[in-house]
Protein backbone atom coordinates (compact mmCIF):
# COMPACT_ATOMS: atom_id res chain seq x y z
CA UNK A 1 0.00 0.00 0.00
CA UNK A 2 1.04 3.59 -0.68
CA UNK A 3 0.69 6.31 1.96
CA UNK A 4 0.42 10.06 1.35
CA UNK A 5 2.34 11.95 4.04
CA UNK A 6 1.98 15.38 2.45
CA UNK A 7 -0.82 17.15 0.63
CA UNK A 8 -0.06 17.02 -3.13
CA UNK A 9 -1.74 20.41 -3.58
CA UNK A 10 -0.16 22.65 -0.93
CA UNK A 11 2.57 20.47 0.57
CA UNK A 12 1.19 20.61 4.10
CA UNK A 13 2.02 17.51 6.20
CA UNK A 14 -0.98 17.86 8.53
CA UNK A 15 -3.55 15.36 7.26
CA UNK A 16 -6.47 14.36 9.46
CA UNK A 17 -8.63 11.24 9.18
CA UNK A 18 -12.19 12.02 8.06
CA UNK A 19 -13.74 8.71 6.99
CA UNK A 20 -13.10 5.02 6.61
CA UNK A 21 -14.86 3.92 3.41
CA UNK A 22 -15.54 0.50 1.94
CA UNK A 23 -14.80 -0.47 -1.63
CA UNK A 24 -18.40 -1.17 -2.66
CA UNK A 25 -17.35 -2.37 -6.12
CA UNK A 26 -16.40 -5.82 -4.96
CA UNK A 27 -13.30 -6.15 -2.75
CA UNK A 28 -15.14 -4.83 0.35
CA UNK A 29 -11.78 -3.58 1.66
CA UNK A 30 -11.77 -0.46 3.83
CA UNK A 31 -9.71 2.62 2.92
CA UNK A 32 -8.99 5.79 4.86
CA UNK A 33 -9.76 9.29 3.65
CA UNK A 34 -7.51 12.04 4.96
CA UNK A 35 -8.11 15.78 4.65
CA UNK A 36 -5.44 18.45 4.46
CA UNK A 37 -5.85 20.88 7.36
CA UNK A 38 -4.55 23.72 5.19
CA UNK A 39 -6.47 23.46 1.88
CA UNK A 40 -9.13 20.75 2.55
CA UNK A 41 -7.91 18.49 -0.25
CA UNK A 42 -8.88 14.89 0.56
CA UNK A 43 -6.73 11.89 -0.34
CA UNK A 44 -7.27 8.14 -0.19
CA UNK A 45 -4.41 6.95 2.02
CA UNK A 46 -3.10 4.36 2.28
CA UNK A 47 -4.12 3.08 -1.14
CA UNK A 48 -2.97 0.38 -3.55
CA UNK A 49 0.32 0.86 -5.35
CA UNK A 50 -0.07 2.29 -8.85
CA UNK A 51 0.68 -1.07 -10.46
CA UNK A 52 -2.16 -2.69 -8.50
CA UNK A 53 -4.90 -0.14 -9.16
CA UNK A 54 -6.12 -2.00 -12.26
CA UNK A 55 -7.17 -4.91 -10.05
CA UNK A 56 -9.89 -2.70 -8.56
CA UNK A 57 -11.56 -2.00 -11.93
CA UNK A 58 -13.68 -5.13 -12.54
CA UNK A 59 -14.82 -4.80 -16.13
CA UNK A 60 -18.34 -6.09 -15.60
CA UNK A 61 -19.08 -3.38 -13.03
CA UNK A 62 -17.24 -0.43 -14.58
CA UNK A 63 -20.03 0.86 -16.74
CA UNK A 64 -18.20 3.63 -18.66
CA UNK A 65 -16.17 0.93 -20.42
CA UNK A 66 -19.27 -0.89 -21.68
CA UNK A 67 -21.40 -0.27 -24.76
CA UNK A 68 -24.71 -1.65 -23.52
CA UNK A 69 -26.44 -1.73 -20.12
CA UNK A 70 -26.15 -4.99 -18.21
CA UNK A 71 -28.15 -4.16 -15.06
CA UNK A 72 -30.44 -1.63 -13.40
CA UNK A 73 -27.65 0.83 -12.53
CA UNK A 74 -26.21 0.53 -16.01
CA UNK A 75 -29.60 1.49 -17.42
CA UNK A 76 -29.78 4.52 -15.16
CA UNK A 77 -26.20 5.42 -16.12
CA UNK A 78 -26.87 5.24 -19.85
CA UNK A 79 -30.04 7.33 -19.57
CA UNK A 80 -28.14 9.96 -17.60
CA UNK A 81 -25.31 9.78 -20.11
CA UNK A 82 -27.61 10.61 -23.03
CA UNK A 83 -28.94 13.68 -21.26
CA UNK A 84 -25.43 14.69 -20.22
CA UNK A 85 -24.04 14.65 -23.75
CA UNK A 86 -26.19 17.54 -24.92
CA UNK A 87 -25.50 19.41 -21.70
CA UNK A 88 -21.72 18.97 -22.15
CA UNK A 89 -21.92 20.30 -25.71
CA UNK A 90 -23.84 23.37 -24.55
CA UNK A 91 -21.24 24.10 -21.87
CA UNK A 92 -18.38 23.75 -24.37
CA UNK A 93 -20.10 25.95 -26.96
CA UNK A 94 -20.26 28.80 -24.45
CA UNK A 95 -16.51 29.08 -25.11
CA UNK A 96 -15.80 27.33 -28.42
CA UNK A 97 -18.31 26.57 -31.18
CA UNK A 98 -16.31 24.06 -33.25
CA UNK A 99 -12.78 22.72 -33.49
CA UNK A 100 -10.52 19.89 -32.37
CA UNK A 101 -11.15 17.97 -29.15
CA UNK A 102 -9.23 15.48 -27.06
CA UNK A 103 -11.16 13.47 -24.48
CA UNK A 104 -8.74 12.12 -21.87
CA UNK A 105 -10.25 8.97 -20.39
CA UNK A 106 -12.74 8.56 -23.21
CA UNK A 107 -14.05 5.12 -22.18
CA UNK A 108 -15.87 3.42 -25.03
CA UNK A 109 -16.20 6.72 -26.91
CA UNK A 110 -19.80 7.85 -26.52
CA UNK A 111 -18.77 11.49 -25.97
CA UNK A 112 -16.25 11.39 -28.82
CA UNK A 113 -18.91 9.98 -31.16
CA UNK A 114 -21.45 12.60 -30.12
CA UNK A 115 -19.01 15.47 -30.61
CA UNK A 116 -17.92 14.09 -33.98
CA UNK A 117 -21.56 13.97 -35.07
CA UNK A 118 -21.76 17.64 -34.15
CA UNK A 119 -18.88 18.63 -36.41
CA UNK A 120 -15.86 18.29 -34.16
CA UNK A 121 -12.53 16.67 -34.97
CA UNK A 122 -11.93 14.20 -32.15
CA UNK A 123 -9.22 12.06 -30.56
CA UNK A 124 -9.09 10.23 -27.25
CA UNK A 125 -6.88 8.75 -24.56
CA UNK A 126 -8.00 5.59 -22.76
CA UNK A 127 -6.33 3.15 -20.38
CA UNK A 128 -8.60 0.15 -21.08
CA UNK A 129 -7.52 -1.55 -24.29
CA UNK A 130 -11.00 -2.96 -24.87
CA UNK A 131 -12.72 0.39 -24.37
CA UNK A 132 -10.12 2.17 -26.54
CA UNK A 133 -10.71 -0.27 -29.37
CA UNK A 134 -14.46 0.34 -29.20
CA UNK A 135 -13.97 4.12 -29.15
CA UNK A 136 -11.60 4.00 -32.12
CA UNK A 137 -14.01 1.90 -34.18
CA UNK A 138 -16.97 4.14 -33.33
CA UNK A 139 -15.22 7.30 -34.47
CA UNK A 140 -12.49 6.02 -36.83
CA UNK A 141 -10.23 8.35 -34.88
CA UNK A 142 -6.97 8.05 -32.98
CA UNK A 143 -7.31 6.79 -29.41
CA UNK A 144 -4.02 6.79 -27.55
CA UNK A 145 -3.04 4.74 -24.54
CA UNK A 146 -1.78 6.92 -21.66
CA UNK A 147 1.74 5.54 -22.23
CA UNK A 148 1.65 6.47 -25.92
CA UNK A 149 0.30 9.97 -25.47
CA UNK A 150 2.92 12.70 -25.60
CA UNK A 151 2.55 16.47 -25.79
CA UNK A 152 0.80 17.50 -29.01
CA UNK A 153 1.97 21.13 -29.14
CA UNK A 154 -0.86 23.67 -29.59
CA UNK A 155 -3.13 21.10 -31.24
CA UNK A 156 -6.52 21.08 -29.49
CA UNK A 157 -9.18 23.72 -28.98
CA UNK A 158 -10.74 21.70 -26.17
CA UNK A 159 -9.45 18.97 -23.84
CA UNK A 160 -11.92 17.25 -21.53
CA UNK A 161 -11.53 15.02 -18.49
CA UNK A 162 -14.95 13.78 -17.44
CA UNK A 163 -14.56 12.22 -13.99
CA UNK A 164 -10.99 11.21 -14.77
CA UNK A 165 -8.70 13.48 -12.73
CA UNK A 166 -9.58 11.71 -9.48
CA UNK A 167 -8.27 8.42 -10.94
CA UNK A 168 -4.81 9.62 -12.03
CA UNK A 169 -1.83 8.93 -9.74
CA UNK A 170 0.34 11.61 -11.39
CA UNK A 171 -2.50 14.01 -12.11
CA UNK A 172 -0.42 17.21 -12.12
CA UNK A 173 2.12 15.80 -14.55
CA UNK A 174 -0.68 14.86 -16.93
CA UNK A 175 -2.43 18.24 -16.63
CA UNK A 176 0.78 20.07 -17.55
CA UNK A 177 1.19 17.80 -20.58
CA UNK A 178 -2.39 18.52 -21.62
CA UNK A 179 -1.95 22.25 -21.09
CA UNK A 180 0.90 22.29 -23.63
CA UNK A 181 -1.32 20.37 -26.05
CA UNK A 182 -3.97 23.11 -25.95
CA UNK A 183 -3.97 25.91 -28.44
CA UNK A 184 -3.45 29.35 -26.88
CA UNK A 185 -6.91 30.36 -25.71
CA UNK A 186 -8.04 26.73 -25.66
CA UNK A 187 -10.09 25.33 -22.81
CA UNK A 188 -9.55 22.48 -20.39
CA UNK A 189 -12.70 20.99 -18.87
CA UNK A 190 -12.32 19.07 -15.63
CA UNK A 191 -15.38 17.35 -14.14
CA UNK A 192 -14.97 15.86 -10.66
CA UNK A 193 -17.19 14.97 -7.69
CA UNK A 194 -17.51 17.64 -5.02
CA UNK A 195 -17.23 16.41 -1.43
CA UNK A 196 -18.63 19.70 -0.15
CA UNK A 197 -22.05 18.93 -1.68
CA UNK A 198 -25.22 18.20 0.27
CA UNK A 199 -25.40 14.57 -0.86
CA UNK A 200 -21.78 13.95 0.20
CA UNK A 201 -22.54 15.29 3.67
CA UNK A 202 -25.80 13.39 3.96
CA UNK A 203 -24.47 9.97 2.94
CA UNK A 204 -21.11 10.33 4.73
CA UNK A 205 -18.88 7.30 4.28
CA UNK A 206 -21.57 5.68 2.10
CA UNK A 207 -21.31 8.45 -0.50
CA UNK A 208 -20.76 6.61 -3.78
CA UNK A 209 -18.49 9.28 -5.27
CA UNK A 210 -15.76 8.53 -2.72
CA UNK A 211 -15.41 5.35 -4.85
CA UNK A 212 -12.29 4.09 -3.08
CA UNK A 213 -9.69 3.03 -3.93
CA UNK A 214 -9.98 3.94 -7.62
CA UNK A 215 -10.70 7.56 -6.67
CA UNK A 216 -7.33 8.61 -5.31
CA UNK A 217 -8.08 12.31 -4.89
CA UNK A 218 -11.19 14.21 -3.78
CA UNK A 219 -11.56 17.79 -4.95
CA UNK A 220 -13.59 20.86 -4.11
CA UNK A 221 -13.94 24.33 -5.61
CA UNK A 222 -11.19 26.02 -3.62
CA UNK A 223 -8.72 23.23 -4.37
CA UNK A 224 -9.32 23.43 -8.12
CA UNK A 225 -8.94 27.22 -8.09
CA UNK A 226 -5.65 26.84 -6.22
CA UNK A 227 -4.46 24.24 -8.73
CA UNK A 228 -5.49 26.39 -11.71
CA UNK A 229 -3.32 29.20 -10.37
CA UNK A 230 -0.47 26.77 -9.79
CA UNK A 231 -0.79 25.49 -13.38
CA UNK A 232 -1.02 29.05 -14.77
CA UNK A 233 -4.46 28.42 -16.24
CA UNK A 234 -7.25 30.98 -16.06
CA UNK A 235 -10.39 29.84 -14.26
CA UNK A 236 -13.20 30.85 -16.62
CA UNK A 237 -16.20 29.39 -14.81
CA UNK A 238 -17.58 26.53 -12.73
CA UNK A 239 -20.79 24.77 -13.78
CA UNK A 240 -22.89 22.09 -12.05
CA UNK A 241 -23.65 18.62 -13.39
CA UNK A 242 -27.20 18.20 -12.01
CA UNK A 243 -27.81 14.69 -13.34
CA UNK A 244 -24.88 13.36 -11.32
CA UNK A 245 -26.60 14.16 -8.03
CA UNK A 246 -29.40 11.69 -8.78
CA UNK A 247 -27.16 8.90 -10.01
CA UNK A 248 -24.65 9.24 -7.16
CA UNK A 249 -27.42 9.48 -4.56
CA UNK A 250 -29.07 6.32 -5.86
CA UNK A 251 -25.79 4.42 -5.63
CA UNK A 252 -25.20 5.89 -2.17
CA UNK A 253 -28.64 4.78 -0.99
CA UNK A 254 -27.84 1.28 -2.19
CA UNK A 255 -24.56 1.43 -0.25
CA UNK A 256 -26.70 2.18 2.80
CA UNK A 257 -28.74 -0.94 1.94
CA UNK A 258 -31.89 1.17 1.71
CA UNK A 259 -34.92 -0.88 0.72
CA UNK A 260 -36.25 2.04 -1.30
CA UNK A 261 -32.90 3.12 -2.73
CA UNK A 262 -34.36 4.49 -5.97
CA UNK A 263 -36.83 6.80 -4.23
CA UNK A 264 -34.37 7.87 -1.54
CA UNK A 265 -31.70 8.52 -4.16
CA UNK A 266 -34.05 10.57 -6.32
CA UNK A 267 -35.16 12.64 -3.31
CA UNK A 268 -31.65 13.29 -2.01
CA UNK A 269 -30.44 14.10 -5.51
CA UNK A 270 -33.23 16.66 -5.88
CA UNK A 271 -32.40 18.21 -2.51
CA UNK A 272 -28.72 18.37 -3.44
CA UNK A 273 -29.50 20.24 -6.67
CA UNK A 274 -31.88 22.64 -4.92
CA UNK A 275 -29.30 23.46 -2.26
CA UNK A 276 -26.61 23.87 -4.95
CA UNK A 277 -28.66 26.67 -6.53
CA UNK A 278 -27.95 28.66 -3.37
CA UNK A 279 -24.50 27.55 -2.24
CA UNK A 280 -23.03 26.44 -5.63
CA UNK A 281 -21.89 23.15 -4.08
CA UNK A 282 -23.28 20.68 -6.62
CA UNK A 283 -22.62 16.94 -6.37
CA UNK A 284 -20.31 17.16 -9.38
CA UNK A 285 -18.78 20.29 -10.88
CA UNK A 286 -17.25 21.15 -14.23
CA UNK A 287 -14.31 23.53 -14.04
CA UNK A 288 -13.53 25.37 -17.26
CA UNK A 289 -9.92 26.52 -17.39
CA UNK A 290 -8.32 28.50 -20.21
CA UNK A 291 -4.80 28.58 -21.51
CA UNK A 292 -3.57 32.13 -21.89
CA UNK A 293 -3.34 33.61 -25.39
Amino acid sequence: MKTENKCPVCGNDQLKDVYKVLDFRGSNEAFNLKECKECSFVVTSPRPEDKDLGDYYPKHTYVSHNEKPTGVFDRVYFQVQKANLKDKLRKIQRHCKKGSLLDYGCGSGSFLEFMQQNGWSVEGVELSKDAAEIASKRTESKVWSPEEFVVQPNKYDVISLWHVLEHLPAFEEIILKLKLSLKPGGILLIAVPNHKSYDAGYFGNNWAAWDVPIHLWHFNREVIKRLAKKWNLNHAETRPMPFDAFYVSMLSAQNQKSKFWFLQGAWRGLLSNLKAKENKEASSLIYILKRAL
